[in-house]
């Protein structure tokens, strides 16, 4: 029994027996019965406090759970709105040189299938160029673009504007810009 428990049963005694046989308190009766009804309503006076704490507490759980519900609602809207970019190099030979999300499959000689590794919700825009570093004067073609990929196509570059131009495969850069 701790010292404070002590005295609120000395207290509670004293108060029991003065009461009982129509005794006088004695000053010191008067103190402790002072102090234990002070005591008594400072732990009833913290128990009220505690449970409208504790009530504030819960309803500013239940407020910050709102917020924070307003804020992923925003967030998911936020990323659905930023655009998703894919974008690589290939060399000659189709091998990926730079970028990910994508693979490539040669289909025959200057045609090739670009494959996101996850499908666009719509056919993205795709542009794409061919490295001059390495080949001048060529341009590629885009075509069949689906949310699951595209086909690249590259040419020889021919002088005459009527000749026809043979598939050839090229480096090339492309980039494919699309919704989440």
């Amino acid at each position: 029994m701790n010292s404070m428990t002590k005295h609120i049963f000395l207290s509670s005694a004293l108060l029991y027996t003065t009461t009982l046989y129509n005794i006088p308190p004695s000053p010191v009766d008067r103190i402790w019965n002072i102090t234990y009804d002070a005591l008594k309503n400072n732990v009833e006076s913290k128990s009220k406090l505690d449970t409208i704490n504790t009530e504030a507490a819960f309803s500013n759980l239940e407020n910050i759970e709102q917020q924070l519900t307003e804020i992923e609602s925003s967030l998911e809207t936020i990323a659905s709105e930023i655009p998703r970019i894919i974008m690589g190099y290939i060399n000659t030979l189709g091998t990926i040189i730079a970028g990910t999300g994508f693979s490539v499959s040669n289909i025959s000689v200057g045609k090739a299938t670009i494959t996101f590794d996850s499908p666009f919700p719509t056919p993205p825009f795709v542009v794409a160029s061919i490295d001059y570093t390495i080949n001048r004067g060529e341009a590629p073609s885009v075509s069949n673009v689906f949310t699951t990929g595209f086909e690249l196509n590259t040419f020889d570059s021919n002088l005459s504007l009527f000749a026809p131009h043979p598939a050839s495969n090229k480096a090339v850069y492309f980039i494919v810009i699309g919704s989440n």
